[in-house]
């Protein structure tokens, strides 16, 4: 894998627009509130994506936020 990374070399710059989850400043805890308050836990979509098993939460980071992984595979 690093052979690779290295052969295609680093991706091309592009200019990020400002996102509308930016401009509403919307911080974890605000969004850990919105999804509590919509229940999305229960929603048939995040169990099927839970099903999958491709995020899991391990350990922290240096600022105390939880650590997400994103598994990817075929």
């Amino acid at each position: 894998m690093a052979t690779l990374l290295a052969y295609l070399g680093p991706p091309e710059h592009k200019p990020v627009a400002d996102t509308h989850w930016s401009s509403l400043n919307l911080t974890s805890s605000k969004f850990e509130e919105f999804m509590t308050r919509h229940q999305v836990h229960e929603k048939e979509e995040f169990k099927a994506l839970k099903t999958l098993n491709i995020f899991y939460q391990a350990g922290t980071s240096k600022t105390g936020n939880p650590v997400f992984y994103y598994v990817a595979r075929r």
